[in-house]
């Protein structure tokens, strides 16, 4: 009896970005120079992906790009594994908007599912969209290691799924710029953590 290779999928939040801005959806900026190189190390690891995954966003972009060219991997744009949309908050200051949508921002942490971004996408609706692309990926890369360079929210969906943990848990997950989540599909396409690491 043959036994099959398990499907591990790694999960790469983009490098830093500049600004200090809320970037979701759409609102979007480049890697800066610290970004890149906390995403560098990455295309040194021992291992080879045998497919790469992108966000449409350039700050994803820009990561994938760099570590296809390593390996001669030109990466996928998935449009389903952009950030969530933040709505009127998008491309504002953070600072900005701790001091004038403080309480709404603490209850949209607290519980996205039940305090969307003004304008924003419903945190269900964002959830099933990346959970349905993670499945259509596991299907495509059956039996290989792929990685997906996303945000900080794809990311969280597929962890919180994997660590059995409510909506309400969402924020507890820290996903560092430039870190790395290993999952593996168990039998059912459910994803199995490994590991998460900060960047070499």
């Amino acid at each position: 009896m043959t036994t099959r290779a398990a499907t591990v999928i790694d999960f790469l939040r983009h490098g830093e970005v500049e600004g200090g801005l809320c970037l979701g959806a759409h609102a979007d900026a480049t890697q800066s120079a610290i970004g890149a190189r906390q995403v560098d190390p990455w295309a040194r690891a021992p291992w080879r992906w045998a497919g790469i995954v992108s966000s449409p966003l350039g700050r994803c972009l820009a990561a994938a790009r760099a570590l296809g060219a390593s390996l001669g991997l030109t990466p996928r744009i998935e449009p389903r594994f952009r950030e969530i949309g933040f709505g009127e908050w998008e491309g504002r200051p953070w600072t900005e908007l701790l001091r004038e949508h403080g309480d709404a921002l603490f209850a949209f942490w607290a519980c996205p599912g039940d305090h969307p971004a003004p304008g924003g996408e419903d945190y269900a609706a964002f959830d099933k969209r990346v959970w349905a692309a993670f499945g259509d990926l596991i299907g495509e890369a059956r039996g290989q290691h792929w990685l997906v360079v996303s945000h900080a929210g794809p990311i969280r969906v597929i962890l919180r799924r994997a660590l059995d943990l409510p909506v309400g848990r969402l924020f507890d997950i820290d996903v560092p710029y430039g870190s790395l989540a290993r999952v593996q599909a168990d039998e059912t396409g459910a994803p199995v953590l490994l590991w998460h690491r900060s960047p070499p």
